[in-house]
């Protein structure tokens, strides 16, 4: 205040990152790590297959990559923690399937444990190149019957009333309901 330093206190300024929209901005994950090109001039993008990409298609046709989320800041390192499926939520996090077992930092110390049928839930603090936040189970699929590498959850939405549906590797059997790999589930919290 009026020129004033109080060493008590500091200011942080957390600008949002932008919504990506469907009118020429799309987020990917791939299931291979590689080096992706951009038509605007952009220095090429490195990858792994823990990490959601984004592609921005300008309205000339040029397009270019960026990293919207680096796995590896956010402790996936393992082959197993690759991301298989993820949707963004209205709050900005990031709820992500990995195609195996994962162990990922925990809020407070320790770590967050499950395998593919789980999912986990991403609050970024920052995304991109540097990303940071912290990870929370989202949801338990070993709870409703969901177990093993063949009930591996690989594409996942959250609807607006909460409800989940999630697609498995192979053909799903859970209480009352039994499926093909091509079909869908609907979870109801």
């Amino acid at each position: 205040f009026e020129s004033a330093i109080n060493p008590n206190y500091s200011m942080t300024i957390d600008v949002p990152a932008p919504t990506p929209s469907a009118s020429g901005v799309f987020l990917l994950s791939t299931t291979a790590s590689g080096t992706l090109s951009s038509t605007t001039g952009a220095a090429d993008l490195s990858f792994t297959d823990a990490d959601i990409l984004q592609l921005a298609i300008q309205s000339n046709g040029q397009y270019q990559y960026e990293l919207y989320f680096d796995g590896s800041d956010a402790g996936l390192t393992t082959s197993a923690e690759d991301i298989d499926a993820f949707t963004m939520l209205q709050d900005g996090s990031i709820v992500i399937s990995t195609a195996g077992s994962f162990s990922v930092p925990a809020a407070g110390g320790g770590t967050l444990t499950g395998s593919g049928e789980d999912l986990l839930r991403f609050v970024p603090t920052s995304l991109g190149p540097t990303t940071a936040g912290t990870w929370s189970i989202y949801f338990d699929g070993s709870d409703v019957g969901l177990s093993g590498s063949t009930e591996n959850i690989d594409a996942i939405a959250v609807l607006s009333n909460g409800y989940l549906l999630v697609s498995t590797v192979d053909a799903p059997s859970v209480a009352g309901v039994s499926g093909q790999d091509e079909d869908l589930l609907m979870f109801t919290p």
